[in-house]
């Protein structure tokens, strides 16, 4: 639980300084970009997690392998953690940090699942009929599913909608049976 509420002040902490330094959308990418690091390359996470390799040369190694690709409060914060729960703890906060860049942006996930591929202009009613229904700037992904036999599934953050014929058949299937 103490790991939850570090991350926590942390993610307030670092949006603060993101915010005054107008900086919020580079953070939360560059967290992006550490934490697929940490996820795909075993060395980047042994150095990380490395107990003999003094703090300050971590935070200069650090500085010379991510300077181009991450902002540099990043830096600074993942050379200052230290400890064997470092990585969740860089995770838990990135999450935090990725939640509070979207609720700032008013924006919302969300991927629909279709039957078919639908035409740029189809993606693009589907995108400003959610916007208009969510209020809020939608990051809109599509993915065909050919199981389904008509309509689509929703998936907003981590609500699922279905709206497939597929369902609905089903549901009428098992109310026939029932009769």
């Amino acid at each position: 639980m103490k790991h939850k509420l570090n991350a926590k002040q942390y993610a307030t902490v670092l949006m603060t300084v993101a915010e005054q330094v107008g900086a919020t959308n580079e953070i939360s990418a560059s967290f992006h970009v550490v934490e697929k690091l940490i996820r795909t390359n075993a060395q980047f996470r042994s150095f990380l997690l490395s107990k003999r390799i003094p703090s300050d040369q971590k935070m200069l190694s650090l500085k010379a392998i991510l300077g181009g690709s991450c902002h540099q409060i990043v830096i600074e914060f993942l050379g200052l953690l230290s400890g064997t729960q470092m990585v969740k703890l860089f995770r838990e906060t990135g999450k935090l940090v990725h939640e509070k860049v979207k609720n700032s942006q008013n924006k919302i996930s969300v991927t629909a699942h279709v039957a078919e591929a639908l035409s740029e202009s189809e993606t693009d009613i589907l995108k400003s009929s959610l916007e208009s229904i969510l209020d809020k700037t939608t990051d809109l992904q599509v993915a065909v599913d050919p199981k389904l036999l008509g309509g689509i599934k929703l998936r907003i953050e981590n609500l699922f909608l279905d709206a497939s014929i597929q369902n609905k058949l089903n549901v009428l299937r098992s109310d026939l049976m029932q009769s």
